[in-house]
């Protein structure tokens, strides 16, 4: 008896990979052989984790009589521990949509036996799976429903390969938000140019049909940046707004610009201005 091995299409060998001889005589013979190249659990090996062994693997038994006669049979096998890959391309991480339907982006390759339609699925939200259709290498879900409510939505891909290899789920973060948030500074209170000798005082509210991230300011004296102030923020119990206050200590006269921004949590910024004469003479 010989044995040949293909890989993944390959022509077979001249030389078989194992040969078994028998004393004459002999009409039945038992012969065994294991795979150079991988061990196969449901025949008593051990699996290994090189997925890099992966793929189709042929196998030709050529009998031959001792008088000469052959007979020949063939099989094939895949060899599949690689599990899939997956991946999001829209949307991208963070990113913000104005609208409650949105189409969304991705691949999902597989080494071995390839995806499973039957374990091909997204969720939004939490929400239950759903069947998601594979085009070669590449997914679409067209218009999906992101729901109604502002706010962040996520999404969850998830795959098996067709020998129950399960892939790493693919997950992305973006934005429902329909609009920039509001910022109010209300000590101040106009963009008016105010005058003082000493240390300032801001504050005021920052609210956002979303949800609100937080309140930075930058400022300049006399057109030269300068370092910015401490800004305490006390959220309300929604997330969608806060109050927001800082003392600014100043460093000699001069006239000083406040940038102040206030950010939704979904990036988009609003700002407001305040500009100070400090005159300590």
């Amino acid at each position: 008896v010989s044995i040949y091995q293909s890989y993944n299409g390959a022509a077979f060998p001249a030389t078989p990979n194992a040969t078994f001889n028998y004393a004459a005589g002999v009409k039945n013979g038992a012969w065994s052989f294991s795979s150079p190249t991988i061990s196969w659990p449901q025949f008593g090996g051990t699996q290994t984790d090189d997925t890099s062994r992966t793929g189709l693997y042929s196998y030709k038994l050529v009998l031959t009589t001792a008088s000469g006669k052959k007979a020949a049979f063939q099989n094939s096998i895949t060899y599949d521990i690689a599990k899939p890959e997956l991946a999001i391309t829209i949307p991208s991480p963070g990113e913000t949509t104005l609208s409650s339907t949105y189409t969304m982006e991705g691949t999902a390759r597989d080494t071995g036996t390839g995806i499973d339609p039957a374990n091909f699925t997204y969720s939004l939200n939490g929400g239950p799976d759903q069947a998601l259709s594979q085009a070669a290498a590449s997914w679409k879900i067209l218009n999906a429903d992101i729901g109604s409510g502002e706010g962040a939505k996520t999404l969850v891909i998830k795959a098996k390969d067709k020998v129950g290899n399960a892939a790493t789920p693919a997950s992305v973060t973006f934005y429902y938000d329909l609009s920039a948030p509001t910022i109010t500074e209300t000590v101040l209170g106009s963009i008016d140019t105010k005058y003082t000798s000493g240390a300032i005082h801001l504050a005021g509210r920052l609210t956002d049909t979303n949800a609100v991230a937080g309140v930075t300011i930058a400022v300049t004296k006399d057109e030269i940046p300068v370092a910015a102030p401490v800004v305490v923020p006390i959220p309300d119990g929604d997330g969608k707004g806060l109050t927001w206050d800082t003392n600014y200590t100043t460093t000699g006269s001069g006239l000083y610009v406040f940038n102040i921004t206030g950010t939704d949590i979904a990036g988009k910024p609003r700002t407001i201005q305040r500009t100070v004469r400090v005159d300590t003479t």
